[in-house]
């Protein structure tokens, strides 16, 4: 480099200089990409691990019966996972408990807006409804649960018996519909013939039509 002239040495070290600059930036960028990605990580990590920590307080204390302290628990999990149905329907589910049938319809459909084809959801619903006395509200959700496809042999026996009893027992009872009553006590008794308290029920709804 003796013999080169003063400006070429200079524009070479200028060179050198500004690229052994760029790989410096380049490496904290990096790194700094890195440590935001791994910061990123170990808060999702942790958020997880709340989570967890707050549905196992939320089952402890309905295991008690302290569903004043669970609910509290349940809004601020529905809070960390607003787009869970499982969060939105046990908050429903707990308010249930406590009595308060409005807001536990608003969870349950925001748990079937999430996931139009829950079948408990519709289930409880329809249970909380005929709470507030609202039974065409509660026919119109059990027979949304009943058009669900079961996925558990629990789900199974409230699609073939459970629900269309509770069904016909509203339309027998509550609207006075006599003959859709019969429909539905029928369905249940090809399941169930020997169901004694259906045939009872039945043989009254026949009775309330003046077919003795």
């Amino acid at each position: 480099m003796k013999n080169l002239p003063f400006q070429v040495v200079v524009s070479l070290a200028t060179l050198i200089t500004t690229s052994m600059a760029s790989a410096n930036a380049q490496t904290v960028v990096a790194q700094m990409d890195f440590d935001h990605r791994n910061a990123s990580t170990e808060k999702v990590a942790a958020q997880g691990r709340m989570i967890n920590e707050l549905w196992q307080q939320a089952s402890q204390l309905r295991g008690i019966g302290k569903y004043s302290e669970e609910i509290t628990i349940r809004s601020q999990i529905v809070k960390l996972q607003p787009d869970s149905f499982l969060a939105w329907y046990w908050r429903g589910d707990t308010l249930s408990s406590l009595g308060q049938y409005e807001a536990a319809i608003a969870s349950y459909d925001q748990a079937i807006k999430i996931k139009p084809n829950y079948l408990l959801a519709w289930f409880e619903k329809g249970k909380a409804n005929h709470k507030l006395k609202r039974y065409d509200a509660v026919i119109t959700a059990w027979k949304q649960a009943v058009s669900i496809q079961a996925t558990s042999e629990f789900e199974q026996q409230l699609v073939q018996t459970i629900i269309p009893k509770k069904i016909a027992s509203v339309l027998l009872y509550d609207l006075k519909r006599y003959s859709e009553a019969i429909a539905f006590y029928n369905q249940v008794l090809e399941v169930d013939a020997k169901a004694a308290s259906i045939w009872i029920d039945r043989g009254t709804a026949f009775y309330q039509l003046g077919r003795y």
